[in-house]
């Protein structure tokens, strides 16, 4: 059985951030260590991937080339990831796409 590989694509904003220990200002989580933040993931035993813009921008400031490069980057991790979420502000629908079986 093909491992379920989800890849989480991050441009930016509040639900990327977490709280600084010392000021309590929100800030760019690191994905990098996702599974010492959030160790219920490793339950799960899916591959996870996360590809996150740099810089990292708030939706608000998203435009058509933003769209064009979050094209590029799936077609970039299209074989490696049956699964892509990408998150978006509140303002915005939250989109999941799932890669056609050929």
């Amino acid at each position: 059985m093909e491992e379920t590989a989800i890849l989480l694509i991050y441009t930016g904003g509040t639900i990327g951030m977490i709280a600084d220990e010392e000021t309590g200002t929100l800030i760019p989580f690191d994905f990098d260590n996702i599974n010492n933040h959030i160790p219920e993931l490793k339950r799960f035993r899916y591959k996870l991937g996360f590809h996150c813009f740099d810089p990292l921008l708030d939706s608000s400031n998203m435009n058509v080339e933003t769209w064009i490069e979050l094209g590029q980057i799936i077609k970039s991790y299209y074989e490696d990831y049956l699964n892509w979420l990408y998150k978006l502000s509140k303002d915005f629908p939250n989109k999941k796409t799932k890669r056609k079986s050929s």
